[in-house]
């Protein structure tokens, strides 16, 4: 009978392990997507600087590759 409020209690540390566990899961995701949305952000920026330069200008050596974000 008096195994029942320890294993409460092993419970509640366990639940606590699990919610810190989905906070720090929740966090990576968070980051992950700020991450994949500056990746866009930068890609559109090259893509309009492209299509401000003259077409005859256009070197596709020295040109940065517009998907460069979503190499790494």
């Amino acid at each position: 009978m008096w195994a029942l409020p320890k294993e409460k209690k092993r419970e509640q540390q366990i639940r606590g392990v699990m919610v810190i566990h989905r906070l720090e899961l929740c966090i990576t995701m968070v980051r992950l997507a700020i991450e994949f949305v500056m990746s866009v952000a930068e890609t559109v920026v090259i893509v309009q600087q492209r299509t401000a330069e003259p077409l005859g200008s256009l070197n596709r050596a020295s040109t940065p590759l517009p998907f460069y974000g979503y190499l790494r």
